[in-house]
């Protein structure tokens, strides 16, 4: 009996120590993307959560992937996020990141504020990884898609418009409570902006999804449900004027779309329960159609154009000639053979400093290069796409400025940077080697600086809060194109006539210099409708990225339209 007591209490006191250890230090927990899958190369939802943290421990949490290959090379690419103090013992958290695909697994490390691990998660990723983007359902849908879909929660979804990158197209059918909040629409309405694509099921379910976010998207004004003489609901409404009805169920639109920014709301006036099959048939395709992504292009042909900076001619042989004459005045005047060392490397120490070379005073040499085209439109909301090309002649680090919203996707073109990091702080940090290029994209939920409105018939007044001017911009109204003046910072009041027609790309390739066509080219919003200033800002700078000197050349595209009532 004495022994049985002796190894109850044993394994008791054995459970305890274990407990006490097991709790001693913080653990990770994350989940990623939408139940778990995510696509290469997109955007994906983290939950973080820690626990067992002490009173009053601060440090950072840094999310990192090498990417890469053995063959052409691996990077490391670390997000670092701040955990403040007083936190308490669990402290919980959501960010987004891009996700390529990896032969290493994930790892979240926790570092205190001495930079030494305390916590570490690993995960692999390639289970849960697809190829292309998927299609995501909230609600109950009576739909079979071509591509396997992912199904959510209402509650699930994120209140932050970067973490829907996965998505090829948003399906809502009938929700169960709880509904959307004001958050979680916003942030869908400024992703359908981006490029997203959103299919809505209404009928009788239209009331679980109103709001207020909802209706100004809608290609409906006042919709009303009603019933058939099936007895079936229909929604109903007056149709906008961009609105395209894309299917009707006898004299009545069934689907219908509208354009907001590059993407797209497709609504279907049926529950998905209340089609036939030969209607659900025809609807497929056109729902599960995908969004193209951004397109790099245009910021790698200007980067491959741009001339390397060098010293002029007149100061390599300024320099070259120093150097010489200093060496000849030394082999003649100095007689002591041991003296003739020090003073040549006296006399090269005292041309380096003076020439300035080293300091790069006369900006001979640069450490980087820099294009950046964005492409900006304003309508319900604004958005803005930013692609850059950086080159470097000589191993560097680039600290480029980025905001806390914006969604950073390093294009994996060649070898990638051995290192790219994103501080907390709006900080993107990338180390390139010897002439080595990289390529990013940043999507970007803003509203632009250019506001304009019509004041007569033939007068507009135009905001420019940009340092630069908006160079041969056009005023678009009801379908034709007017030429407008350049349009300095401030507030100007333009005259505009002599309409061009109705192709906007006859004024691009009549006005614009030639490397704005293909930006241009990428506009695939409906500028036919509705009235629009379209202009585009081109400057070239020398810039300081923290202790780097780069070259930037930026090519702008804006694209702003009036909101009527």
């Amino acid at each position: 009996m004495r022994k049985w007591i002796r190894a109850i209490s044993t394994g008791v006191l054995w459970l305890f120590l274990f407990g006490i250890y097991g709790a001693a230090g913080p653990t990770i927990d994350a989940k990623i993307g939408f139940g778990g899958f995510h696509a290469v190369d997109q955007a994906a939802l983290i939950k973080l959560t820690l626990s067992g943290l002490t009173p009053g421990f601060s440090g950072s949490l840094v999310l990192r992937q090498i990417v890469g290959n053995p063959w052409i090379g691996e990077g490391t690419m670390e997000t670092r996020l701040v955990v403040p103090a007083g936190t308490g013992a669990i402290y919980s958290r959501q960010t987004v990141i891009v996700l390529h695909r990896s032969n290493h697994l994930f790892e979240i490390i926790l570092y205190n504020d001495a930079e030494d691990p305390v916590a570490s998660w690993q995960h692999n990723l390639r289970p849960f990884l697809r190829e292309e983007r998927f299609p995501l359902i909230v609600g109950d849908i009576a739909l079979d898609l071509d591509k396997d879909p992912v199904i959510l929660a209402t509650n699930a979804l994120p209140s932050d418009w970067r973490a829907y990158g996965p998505i090829s197209v948003l399906l809502f059918g009938r929700f169960t409570p709880p509904p959307l909040s004001l958050e979680q629409w916003i942030a869908i309405a400024k992703w359908i902006h981006s490029g997203g694509r959103l299919t809505l099921f209404t009928g009788s379910d239209f009331f679980l999804h109103d709001s207020s976010i909802l209706r100004d998207l809608l290609p409906l004004k006042n919709p009303v449900v009603t019933t058939d003489a099936a007895g079936l609901s229909i929604l109903t409404g007056k149709l906008r004027d961009d609105a395209i009805v894309k299917s009707r169920d006898g004299n009545r639109p069934l689907l219908v779309t509208i354009r907001h920014g590059k993407g797209e709301l497709l609504l279907i006036t049926r529950r998905s329960f209340d089609l036939s099959s030969q209607q659900k048939a025809a609807l497929v395709p056109l729902i599960a159609a995908p969004r193209p992504a951004p397109d790099i292009g245009l910021a790698a042909d200007q980067l491959a154009q741009m001339t390397v900076e060098r010293p002029s001619r007149w100061a390599t042989l300024a320099v070259v000639g120093a150097v010489l004459i200093s060496f000849s005045i030394i082999t003649l005047r100095v007689r002591q053979r041991r003296l003739i060392l020090p003073f040549f490397i006296g006399a090269t120490i005292i041309i380096a400093v003076l020439s300035g070379l080293h300091s790069n005073r006369p900006v001979f040499l640069l450490d980087a290069y820099a294009i950046r085209t964005s492409f900006n439109v304003q309508a319900l909301y604004g958005f803005s796409i930013v692609s850059y090309g950086l080159f470097t002649p000589q191993s560097a680090k680039i600290n480029l400025k980025v905001r806390d919203n914006d969604l950073i996707n390093p294009v994996l073109a060649g070898r990638p940077p051995s290192l790219t990091r994103i501080e907390e702080d709006g900080k993107l940090v990338i180390t390139m080697r010897d002439a080595e290029r990289c390529y990013l994209v940043v999507k970007r939920a803003r509203s632009l600086p250019i506001k304009f409105q019509l004041e007569g018939e033939a007068v507009v007044s135009v905001t420019n809060d940009l340092p630069h001017s908006l160079r041969q911009p056009f005023l678009i109204r009801d379908a034709m194109v007017y030429p407008l003046e350049t349009i300095a910072p401030g507030i100007s009041v333009v005259t505009y006539a002599n309409e061009m027609g109705t192709y906007l790309q006859a004024a691009v390739d009549a006005y614009w210099p030639e490397y704005l066509h293909r930006l241009s080219q990428k506009v695939d919003i409906d500028i036919t409708i509705g009235t629009w200033l379209i202009g585009y800002v081109l400057s070239e700078r020398i810039e300081h990225w923290g202790e780097t000197s780069v070259k930037v050349r930026d090519i702008s595209l804006y694209l702003v339209r009036q909101r009527g009532p």
